[in-house]
C-alpha cells in the first residue's frame, strides 16, 4: 500500500507526488493520490491510489 496526501517532506519529490496524481486520475474509484516515506528506513517515497475520501 501506500500513504498520505500529506506528503512527507524530505522524501516525497514534486514529480514523485505529480506522477501519482497522473497515474490516479484516470483510475474511475481511487482517483485520489496518497504518498508517504516508507517506515521501513528505505528512502523511497510510497505513492498509491486511493478514494478521495480516505485522504
Amino acid at each position: 500500500g501506500r500513504p498520505s496526501a500529506r506528503y512527507d517532506a524530505p522524501y516525497c519529490s514534486q514529480e514523485e507526488v505529480r506522477e501519482c496524481d497522473d497515474d490516479c486520475s484516470g483510475n474511475p474509484v481511487r482517483d485520489a493520490c496518497q504518498c508517504a516515506y516508507d517506515p521501513a528506513g528505505s528512502p523511497a517515497c510510497d505513492c498509491y491510489c486511493v478514494e478521495p475520501w480516505r485522504r
